[in-house]
């Protein structure tokens, strides 16, 4: 089994977007980190994470609103957590600003 490490960022705007898919034929991916930043100096901002699940052909939401305040960060995933996807699933995330104020940073292990 080869081991690759992937990182991905997004500029997060009110549109849902992906951020990761898991898409290499036959791997697993563990979710190792997913971080959000606020870089808004004066304005908090909300975010919104779901995995899709391709098998399931269903959404899951692992966080709905939360608030990140201004200058700084929250971890979705994190702190010893982590979440596993199988090949085709895939994680979107959406602000409720349309600023792009909100940073999302997530640490990737993909297994194939």
């Amino acid at each position: 089994m080869a081991e690759t490490y992937k990182n991905a960022r997004l500029a997060i705007t009110n549109s849902e977007q992906t951020i990761y898919t898991c898409s290499a034929s036959g791997a697993i991916a563990v979710l190792v980190n997913l971080r959000v930043t606020n870089i808004d100096g004066a304005t908090d901002d909300t975010v919104t994470v779901v995995v899709r699940d391709s098998s399931a052909g269903a959404d899951t939401q692992i966080a709905s609103t939360i608030t990140v305040p201004a200058d700084s960060a929250i971890d979705i995933v994190g702190d010893g957590a982590k979440m596993f996807l199988e090949n085709g699933d895939s994680v979107k995330i959406t602000g409720g600003n349309s600023s792009g104020d909100l940073i999302a940073f997530a640490s990737v292990l993909e297994i194939t």
